[in-house]
């Protein structure tokens, strides 16, 4: 999930959190290694799930 990334900052997160984490901000899986076109590219795909699904809960 996230590789290499202040793994230290992380090691005590719970997966599930994590994973939850990563959604709520929309990282893509892949986010620490991705260019950083590509890394805006797939954000805004899921920046606008996160939004869309914000707007459905109202």
């Amino acid at each position: 999930m996230v590789e290499g990334w202040r793994r230290r900052d992380i090691d005590g997160i719970p997966s599930a959190e994590l994973s939850e984490m990563m959604e709520m901000h929309a990282l893509p899986d892949n986010w620490t290694s991705l260019e950083y076109s590509r890394f805006l590219e797939e954000r805004r795909k899921k920046m606008a799930h996160v939004i869309k699904q914000g707007f459905l809960r109202l």
